[in-house]
């Protein structure tokens, strides 16, 4: 073998020595330049030139196949390694492509984009805006706001003692309800009025009303009407008091006979015991009512005299102002209230004078100053 192609495979080995990075034999080192010339073995048993370049030669051949061997290992490997990376490139690009949950993100060219896109734009208008039925909670997890939908609001405290209720039903009265322990109020409007209830507890309650079943102010203790301001139906706007029972025990208002005038009732819960008015001409009169219900007796300031009634409400004695002066006069009437005795002050006769009728103005006999046993005064 030529020296250049012995110096040729010498840097073939270097060089794929140092590419695979495989450990070959160590060449037996050059001998000098001055010994390029082939020669014969040496009587010591030594090497000549030419049987060390075939060794070499050799060991070239055999380092050529154990280093294609590994090179091929190597590229092997190299190619393993390069499938794996592409297995784990597509592993992280399908879970790039996932959202949590594990459903795939949709395509870019899916067609639902634009209805879901237009359905964000909406609910950024909308921001703010929910969609009933719905509970909020507090950190404690309990419910202080729910609404309904079908027009029902409750707002809660945390302890839940204080509450209110918004009500709006349709083809019902608007209502709020506002509750704190046993006290509570409510008010509630709708085409036939309004009314506002005030309540303390179950059973005792003020409500304030402005319907067309019911006008004024109402006072309700134990459940039973206790005082009441207003019209009920049928009735005329009035002031009245009940008993426990719920009975009428007195009552002020417009006279209903007369109009325009005042009058007040006081009675035991089925009848009237006594009445006060006043006339159109602004003078006043004063009924006290027997057990059955006729007038007893009464007092008119127009005719300023005291009257006893009997049953079939005639005065059958009066005790007034005379008729004849301004002095005083008592008479007393038959059944059917005509005078039979009249007493008083006379001013024809400078004093006062005592008649008896046998018969209506008629069968007269007086008693008078001068008369014998009367005196002069």
């Amino acid at each position: 073998m030529s020296f250049p192609r012995m110096f040729l495979l010498a840097g073939l080995i270097v060089a794929g020595a140092a590419y695979a990075k495989l450990e070959i034999y160590e060449p037996v080192p050059y001998p000098p330049r001055d010994a390029d010339a082939p020669s014969l073995p040496s009587a010591s048993g030594g090497m000549s030139l030419q049987d060390r370049i075939e060794r070499w030669d050799s060991q070239f051949d055999d380092w050529i196949r154990i280093s294609d061997i590994k090179t091929r290992s190597l590229k092997g490997d190299v190619e393993t390694l390069k499938q794996k990376v592409d297995a784990l490139e597509k592993a992280v690009a399908a879970l790039q492509s996932q959202k949590p949950g594990g459903t795939p993100a949709p395509a870019a060219n899916d067609p639902r984009i634009p209805a879901l896109e237009a359905r964000v734009a909406q609910l950024e208008k909308e921001r703010g805006v929910y969609q009933a039925p719905f509970v909020v909670k507090n950190a404690a997890g309990k419910a202080i706001l729910q609404v309904q939908p079908d027009g029902v609001m409750h707002l809660a405290s945390a302890s839940g003692t204080n509450q209110i209720t918004f009500l709006a039903r349709p083809g019902e009265p608007t209502r709020v309800v506002v509750q704190g322990g046993s006290a509570a109020a409510q008010l509630q409007a709708g085409a036939g009025g309004g009314v506002l209830e005030l309540i303390d507890n179950k059973t005792t309650e003020t409500r304030l009303a402005a319907s067309s079943a019911e006008l004024g102010l109402a006072v309700i203790k134990d459940g039973q009407l206790a005082a009441g301001l207003g019209a009920s139906a049928g009735k005329a706007v009035a002031l009245r008091l009940y008993d426990k029972s719920g009975r009428t025990i007195a009552a002020a208002g417009e006279n209903p006979k007369t109009g325009g005038t005042g009058i007040i009732y006081v009675g035991n819960g089925s009848q009237n015991g006594a009445a006060l008015a006043a006339n159109a001409d602004g003078s006043g009169a004063v009924h006290a009512f027997a057990a059955d219900g006729t007038v007893g007796s009464g007092l008119s300031g127009a005719e300023r005299l005291v009257a006893a009634y009997n049953k079939a409400g005639n005065a059958v004695v009066t005790i007034g102002k005379s008729e004849n002066s301004e002095g005083g006069n008592v008479t007393a009437r038959d059944p059917a209230g005509d005078g039979v005795f009249r007493a008083g002050h006379n001013t024809a006769v400078g004093g006062g004078d005592a008649c008896v009728y046998r018969a209506k103005r008629q069968n007269v006999f007086c008693l008078g100053i001068g008369m014998p046993g009367v005196g002069t005064r």
